[in-house]
């Protein structure tokens, strides 16, 4: 399938769904998806079994008031954001305005550029990446709360891949970053850090909660 944008719950109380499941099933847009756009709007969307997406930004949660939520789930199963020319190119927004989720497991992957976790004022935005082979690979930057509330939970094998990862970026903002199955788990091979990474931790006067960050820093 393909379009120019793609909308999974558009207006106010439309409620949408869309899954894209098995090998060789894919939807590829020129333009950005929309996963809950106006406020009032509820979209949840599934890539699962092997399918793909593509499209040129990717934004779960939009508007102040949407309510959106996706999952890559399965071996195989891929949701890119490509940078192009376009302004925000490659940008992926758990809550950009309103409230996000996205959950990365069993070994699905999630590709772009920037990866926003609660972007702007009043967004809230939920990460979840679960399982042996499930990945975010941002190429510039990881944001857990840019300037609103971000929850990014790494777990059972899942890694983070950014140039920079930075958590509560702004001064209004609150992030939370856990880390490992329990206690002792390595965080340098969760996070699996490029060669330069970038750890910032909070700007002045933010709220900071970091769960087991304090475990094996040696190699970030």
């Amino acid at each position: 399938m393909t379009s120019a944008q793609g909308y999974v719950g558009t207006e106010n109380h439309s409620d949408g769904i869309a899954t894209v499941t098995g090998r060789g099933s894919s939807w590829t847009m020129t333009d950005a998806l929309f996963v809950g756009h106006n406020a009032g709007s509820t979209g949840t969307m599934t890539i699962s079994d092997g399918a793909t997406v593509t499209d040129v930004q990717g934004i779960v949660g939009a508007l102040a008031g949407s309510n959106g939520s996706l999952t890559v789930t399965g071996a195989g199963s891929t949701w890119t954001s490509l940078v192009t020319s376009a302004l925000y190119s490659g940008d992926i927004n758990a809550g950009r305005l309103g409230t996000g989720s996205i959950t990365v497991s069993d070994g699905g992957k999630v590709i772009g550029n920037r990866f926003y976790a609660g972007n702007e004022v009043g967004s809230s935005g939920t990460v979840v990446i679960t399982g042996a082979g499930s990945s975010i690979a941002a190429t510039d930057r990881f944001v857990v709360g840019s300037e609103g509330t971000g929850v990014a939970t790494v777990s059972n094998g899942g890694t983070i891949s950014a140039a920079t990862i930075r958590i509560a970026g702004g001064a209004v903002a609150h992030g939370t970053r856990d880390v490992g199955a329990a206690p002792g788990d390595d965080i340098a091979a969760l996070l699996q850090p490029h060669r330069h990474l970038g750890l910032r931790v909070g700007a002045a006067g933010d709220r900071v909660h970091l769960v087991e960050l304090q475990h094996r820093l040696v190699g970030l």
